[in-house]
């Protein structure tokens, strides 16, 4: 049996950000159990400096219904946000996605 390394420990440095609904950190959750209406997916997206959370069930997780959510959800209720983190998944990378994100940012 082989023992354990561990990194050394580093002091965490906060992500400032005073402007309420200026930077969001969007994702996706799933493969989930199949609804009756076919959902299988969650796109999640949290406000940074307010903790405000903004959900919903998509059947399909492509860029098209990221756009639809962060449009739906985000913009029109909330305004453009100057931020947006994702984990880099091929939704948020697409040319369609990025191309929406420059356009409203």
């Amino acid at each position: 049996m082989r023992s354990v390394q561990h990194q050394p420990t580093t002091s965490m440095t906060p992500i400032l950000n005073p402007i309420p609904f200026a930077m969001y950190g969007i994702n996706r959750v799933g493969k989930l159990p199949k609804t009756k209406g076919s959902l299988e997916y969650v796109v999640v997206a949290v406000d940074y400096f307010s903790k405000w959370v903004e959900v919903a069930p998509l059947k399909k997780i492509g860029s098209d219904n990221i756009v639809r959510f962060l449009w739906k959800h985000v913009v029109t209720r909330f305004g453009v946000s100057r931020i947006l983190v994702s984990d880099n998944g091929p939704q948020f990378e697409s040319e369609k996605c990025l191309n929406f994100v420059r356009s409203t940012i």
